[in-house]
């Protein structure tokens, strides 16, 4: 029985691998297969890119962190950058994130972990709320 799991696991994991190599991912197909087999994303090793794709809507590139996420503008103004409802709670926030840990205290996490939440708050039209931050925090750390 466990042979046909592990079989079953890799034809998944093949599907899931096959959807991210495409040019225009699907996303609503990738949400599905996470979705109809529990635990997949965490054996088979992509809970980042899996979790970036589906929460940013892009895949991650650990280089790149997320910086490279596009500034929105306000059309009124182009010099008026949008901010997220609550955006001064979550500028809080960030310095707070997890400040024991090295890393979260660099300019370069605290930017990453703040564009990444205005950006998802923006584009899914929720208001940031407290605490958000720690839920990010732990997808950012444990990246490759």
């Amino acid at each position: 029985k466990s042979k046909l799991s592990n079989k079953l696991l890799i034809t998944i994991k093949n599907q899931l691998l096959d959807e991210l190599s495409q040019t225009n991912i699907n996303i609503v197909k990738i949400r599905g297969l996470c979705r109809s087999n529990p635990g997949l994303i965490a054996q088979t090793g992509l809970r980042l890119k899996i979790w970036g794709l589906l929460l940013l809507g892009k895949l991650y590139d650990q280089d790149e962190m997320c910086n490279d996420l596009p500034v929105l503008i306000n059309n009124n103004n182009s010099n008026d950058i949008i901010e997220c409802d609550e955006q001064h709670v979550l500028d809080a926030d960030i310095n707070r994130t997890r400040a024991e840990i090295q890393d979260f205290r660099t300019s370069l996490w605290r930017k990453s972990i703040g564009n990444a939440l205005q950006y998802f708050c923006i584009k899914h039209k929720v208001q940031y709320k407290q605490g958000m931050n720690e839920v990010f925090a732990p997808f950012l750390y444990l990246s490759p």
